[in-house]
């Protein structure tokens, strides 16, 4: 992830593990880990098309406060439920953010491509689609047009981009089913398109 640096995986001294997810990470010996302008990065060897499994992000399942003791490397574990992370493990641990990312995750777990990558480019997702706690933001370099500086938790993201991730099945499924509470509490939903209506009846872009 964005200027990690090597991610130890020893699970001594955690707070709280439940669980370990098996890390199957690269299964095809398609990536490799290298210097890009963030520290470092996930880059491929051969083209990947697109919706072709990259990795699986797999590791020991940890909590909210193991992530914060962690300090600056809080932001190398995934969230994938209230209160819960995989403590993600090479190479998946240096993929890096984007604000126009070319791979996404599905399935909690699966990094997939979001059009085909060619060789030699860097695997990069938006962090914010794993996001619902709270706490956590960092400034953002990705340096790409449009880039919104700041990522954050997936409810600060604007109406057309949430409603594009959710679209493509590419939003943890524990923010899912917060949504799917949330919108039939205030039904109807009857924003605007590209728009989001809250239940207090404003409207967010």
């Amino acid at each position: 992830m964005i200027g990690g640096q090597l991610h130890q995986p020893s699970v001594e001294g955690l707070t709280a593990v439940w669980a370990s997810l098996p890390d199957m990470g690269d299964r095809s010996g398609a990536l490799y880990v290298a210097q890009c302008d963030l520290g470092r990065g996930v880059f491929v060897k051969r083209v990947i098309r697109r919706g072709e499994i990259i990795l699986v992000f797999g590791g020991a399942l940890i909590d909210f406060a193991e992530t914060k003791r962690r300090g600056p490397r809080e932001c190398m574990a995934i969230q994938v439920g209230p209160g819960q992370y995989i403590d993600t493990q090479p190479p998946g641990v240096f993929a890096n953010h984007s604000c126009a990312p070319n791979a996404g995750i599905r399935n909690d777990r699966d990094l997939i491509a979001l059009r085909d990558i060619r060789v030699g480019e860097e695997i990069r997702y938006d962090y914010s689609t794993t996001m619902d706690e709270g706490s956590f933001t960092m400034g953002c370099r990705c340096g790409v047009p449009g880039c919104r500086q700041v990522v954050g938790d997936f409810s600060e993201l604007p109406a057309g981009i949430q409603e594009y991730y959710l679209s493509q099945g590419l939003v943890m499924n524990f923010i899912v089913e917060r949504l799917r509470s949330a919108r039939a509490a205030c039904a109807p939903w009857t924003g605007k398109r590209g728009t989001l209506l809250t239940c207090t009846g404003t409207e967010q872009k």
